[in-house]
């Protein structure tokens, strides 16, 4: 019921680049609530306060905080009707010796989803690796801007492996597998 719903919306919510112009407080736990102020925390002068109107809680953002609520409704909506379907590869860490396996490992599964989906068995630091690397069904804004970048990409053909790419978390190796039409 009820519970899902705002589960629901809070998980969505924490995949956006968030600032929030009224959110029941009370449907949070506190360590979500602190968690969702410290995302919402944008630049200097973007200031959010909590508070109680009525009995009900809410967190207030500033003025300025709300002019970037327009461009993060429009993130949320892109986020659910411009969806993908990937799988990646992850060796962990910024350094020379981490972009060089995951380039051999590009190399050695050329554009084979089977033998990508073995490799992310054997070599990915990810979790998603036990499942072949599979992260599943996700909207646009959804992962880091980098890894965005490839799988959302007009030139991005289907079913090819692209890498090395730099995310903060390492080097990945991509292989996007179905994307929907753009907006």
């Amino acid at each position: 019921g009820n519970e899902r719903k705002s589960c629901c919306l809070i998980a969505m919510m924490n995949r956006l680049p968030t600032n929030l112009l009224r959110l029941p407080a009370r449907t949070l736990s506190q360590s979500s609530t602190r968690q969702m102020l410290v995302n919402a925390r944008g630049p200097a002068n973007h200031s959010i306060s909590p508070s109680v109107v009525g009995g009900r809680s809410f967190i207030h953002t500033s003025p300025p905080a709300r002019m970037g609520i327009l461009s993060d409704a429009k993130n949320f909506i892109v986020g659910l009707t411009v969806r993908a379907e990937a799988s990646h590869i992850l060796v962990k860490g910024t350094d020379s010796e981490a972009e060089e396996k995951i380039r051999s490992i590009v190399e050695e599964v050329g554009n084979d989803p089977t033998k990508f989906a073995e490799a992310a068995k054997q070599h990915s630091e990810c979790p998603s690796g036990g499942q072949g690397g599979s992260l599943g069904e996700f909207g646009r804004y959804s992962m880091v801007p980098e890894f965005d970048a490839v799988v959302f990409d007009d030139d991005t053909e289907m079913g090819m492996i692209y890498g090395p790419i730099k995310t903060d978390f390492g080097y990945h190796a991509i292989l996007v597998t179905r994307r929907s039409d753009r907006l």
